[in-house]
């Protein structure tokens, strides 16, 4: 039994919640690779080398979400349909 934060309607036990995103905001992620090559040198033995591989991606990160009951997510989810 919870209360839906968007039309404030208590649920029924043993009702399913949703979360709903509400906010999101854009995010840098740094990723950090270190790659080991063997080099084999005849007569010399072997040779390491790491190679540091710094990489940026992007995304998204949700900042607020809500739980809601059945019928506001699904008039949610109706509304965002892209058609």
């Amino acid at each position: 039994m919870f209360r839906c934060e968007k039309c404030k309607k208590i649920v029924p036990p043993k009702e399913k919640s949703f979360l709903l995103v509400v906010e999101k905001r854009p995010k840098i992620y740094h990723i950090n690779i270190v790659k080991t090559i063997i080099k084999r040198r005849p007569g010399k033995g072997r040779k390491k080398k790491k190679i540091y591989i710094i990489k940026k991606a992007t995304g998204w990160e949700i900042k607020k979400e809500i739980r809601v009951c059945k019928e506001c997510w699904e008039k949610e989810r109706r509304s965002n349909e892209v058609i």
